[in-house]
């Protein structure tokens, strides 16, 4: 799959002829954060190979922020501003539909609950571990098949070696959101092309709300975050999602195991941080004798490079039919 097409699976688009970027976007205008607040700003740079983003308001002060932090469609704004994507124009969803099966929707209670290590793999990437049980998901729910021949234990192994190999950059690496991101379109890219389409979207922090217009359908939505024990270390947790309300009671994969409880607001956060959420989990007990050593407690927001992960499946109804993903 060249780069448009690439392009394409990732946001939604349709590719046209590269331009010079539009020059609206080169003024100062209103930018939207993935957790809808808006800030006026002017571009000027990316800074961390494209991590950060640098802003700069009337005053002349510089405003930084991170770039998965920026809605979709600001993010596709930036990468055409530095060059990395062609200036598009969204298609019509009418166009499409008709090219893709209508799917049922799937059971999310019946997300696998699993321990890698079980299945032979040596990596326990948090990232994987859960895009791993997800995609088992819609196998078992005949969703999207795992393109792999053999019983559930065959499909379980050499799915989690080819997404540790797409994913994570290194023995213990920890992969970032993004790399996640990019990880899963080469898996649809190499395995999956001729089959279905996975519209992927990256997302900062998010509460209850706006975790739950995200979580319909068959979509997966996988969490990304702190991990903090009781002597004040800090490391990563993913969960895939189950169920949310808006008053954030929730359920979800966590750590190979199932967790409930609920997502509230933390009243006492530093000041010139973003929203910070804590994860209360109501069935500790539940958790893996480490965490519940440690007192592990759980928090979307506290560090920047938390957020989440949104993957949309859509099936062609004809293998090789090529269409963009319905909206």
């Amino acid at each position: 799959m060249k780069f448009l097409t690439l392009a394409c699976v990732i946001f939604g688009i349709l590719p046209s002829v590269k331009a010079a970027p539009a020059p609206e976007y080169l003024q100062p205008r209103s930018w939207t954060g993935s957790n809808g607040a808006v800030f006026l700003g002017q571009f000027v740079r990316t800074l961390e190979d494209g991590k950060k983003v640098e802003f700069m308001d009337s005053t002349g002060k510089t405003i930084k922020t991170d770039f998965q932090n920026l809605s979709e469609k600001d993010q596709q704004i930036v990468l055409i501003l530095t060059g990395k994507a062609p200036v598009v124009q969204k298609p019509d969803p009418k166009e499409n539909a008709d090219a893709f099966k209508i799917l049922p929707i799937a059971d999310r209670s019946k997300i696998p609950e699993l321990d890698p290590l079980e299945f032979g793999t040596a990596n326990n990437e948090s990232m994987v571990n859960e895009i791993w049980v997800s995609l088992l998901w819609w196998d078992t729910a005949g969703v999207l098949p795992v393109p792999k021949s053999g019983d559930f234990k065959k499909k379980a192994e050499w799915l989690h070696e080819d997404l540790t190999r797409y994913i994570v950059r290194g023995g213990s690496y920890v992969a970032s959101i993004d790399e996640a991101k990019e990880g899963v379109a080469k898996y649809f890219e190499k395995r999956l092309e001729d089959t279905a389409i996975c519209k992927i979207t990256s997302l900062g922090a998010q509460g209850p709300e706006g975790l739950s217009k995200w979580l319909v359908g068959n979509n997966i939505v996988i969490i990304k975050m702190s991990m903090k024990y009781l002597d004040d270390q800090s490391y990563v947790a993913c969960g895939s999602l189950k169920t949310i309300s808006n008053n954030g009671d929730f359920t979800m994969n966590l750590l190979g195991v199932h967790a409930e409880g609920k997502i509230l607001p933390v009243s006492d956060q530093k000041e010139g941080k973003g929203k910070m959420y804590e994860l209360i989990i109501s069935n500790r007990h539940n958790l893996p004798k480490r965490q519940l050593e440690k007192k592990t407690r759980f928090y979307i927001g506290e560090n920047g490079w938390e957020g989440v992960l949104v993957m949309s499946p859509s099936i062609y109804k004809t293998p090789r039919e090529k269409s963009p993903a319905p909206k």
